[in-house]
């Protein structure tokens, strides 16, 4: 005569308890899986916030603070009109300084943004639509290491030194352990209303 035990502990119950161990052994794998996604999509999700804020301060939309470099541009006492510094030369040393690593720039407190222009506005140089006047300070944002050397390595940068020797005016860089630049200016979008087409600046 076989002997009875109690519920759960026979020997028909040993299919039940391997399915049930199956199952564990599931769920447990499922959590492992699910865990790893998670940290997977985390690890998305801060890259893709780095990338935003990299875009943010190339673009202007945010102030940055960081080390960098400043770079002052001096015209010569006695320049002529030929000689004097123009905003194609302020484009130059900027398109140098980017090509160089520079992660924001500004040109005498403005800040340049994705839209911005260096330009000629009768006998001023515009920036952001504002004048600005000699001394010019061109401030860049990046590695103090690499920035200064790595800018008269690039086509701009080489450009501008040709240029200043020619027409001599100077120019002084110099390592900053740290400098701000505010945001630059923000474009405005105009919305036209039906039907009475009304312009309201947002």
């Amino acid at each position: 005569m076989t002997p009875s035990g109690p519920p759960g502990h026979g020997r028909d119950q040993g299919p039940d308890v391997g399915l049930a161990w199956g199952w564990v052994a599931a769920l447990r794998d499922g959590n492992l899986a699910l865990e790893a996604s998670l940290g997977q999509l985390a690890d998305t999700e801060q890259e893709a916030l780095v990338r935003n804020r990299r875009l943010q301060v190339r673009a202007g939309f945010i102030g940055v603070t960081g080390e960098g470099v400043r770079v002052t541009v001096q015209e010569r006492p006695d320049a002529d009109e030929v000689q004097q510094i123009h905003d194609s030369d302020l484009t130059l040393l900027v398109n140098g300084l980017w090509e160089a690593g520079a992660e924001a720039i500004s040109v005498n407190g403005q800040r340049l943004t994705s839209m911005s222009a260096i330009r000629i506005g009768g006998q001023a140089i515009l920036v952001n639509n504002r004048g600005v006047s000699a001394p010019y300070v061109v401030e860049a944002i990046g590695d103090t290491r690499t920035l200064s050397a790595e800018l008269f390595d690039t086509t701009s940068g080489l450009a501008f030194a040709g240029k200043a020797d020619f027409y001599g005016f100077t120019y002084d860089v110099e390592n900053v352990g740290s400098m701000s630049l505010q945001s630059g200016p923000q474009l405005s979008l105009i919305h036209i209303s039906e039907p009475t087409r009304q312009a309201e600046i947002s």
